[in-house]
């Protein structure tokens, strides 16, 4: 039987099933990442939390921005 959905079909779904099968760990790195902040901030004496945990906020969802990203790049080379 003949293969009957297209390139961008097969790209969107692999791409929907791989941020299912990680998202819970994008999640964890985000509250990791401002648990970790905030231990910091706490020890260092800091007076305006906010700021870093708006900076630990940020850089996970650039870091896992970037992963998907790399994923989908890693997914249009390989469909080619």
């Amino acid at each position: 039987m003949e293969n009957q959905f297209s390139r961008e079909e097969k790209t969107r779904y692999l791409l929907k099933k791989h941020l299912k099968e990680n998202l819970f760990k994008y999640i964890a790195d985000l509250i990791i990442t401002v648990l970790f902040v905030i231990i910091l901030l706490y020890f260092s004496k800091a007076e305006d939390f906010v700021f870093g945990i708006v900076l630990g906020i940020v850089y996970s969802l650039g870091e896992s921005i970037a992963s998907i990203i790399a994923y989908k790049k890693s997914l249009n080379q390989e469909m080619k």
